[in-house]
């Protein structure tokens, strides 16, 4: 019988690509990987939570949602200049 939670968990190698694309500035990289992690309920590190201004707690999924977030946002910034 299912509680109708479902909880995923990515694989260490692809929550590693994510973070070091984050910390290289790789936005091609770190959007292609946030795609896949939106789900993920993985803790998130701390360092990476405090850049992404996410609260104590934060899972790899609400990274990648907030980094879809932020890039759909300057991205609507440029589209305006």
């Amino acid at each position: 019988m299912s509680d109708g939670l479902d909880v995923i968990y990515a694989p260490a190698e692809v929550r590693d690509q994510f973070l070091h694309a984050l910390d290289a500035g790789d936005h091609a990289l770190s959007r292609h990987l946030a795609r896949n992690l939106t789900h993920c309920s993985n803790p998130l590190p701390g360092m990476t939570r405090e850049s992404l201004g996410l609260p104590i707690g934060s899972t790899y999924g609400a990274a990648a949602r907030r980094l879809l977030e932020l890039q759909s946002e300057d991205s609507t910034t440029e589209k305006r200049s």
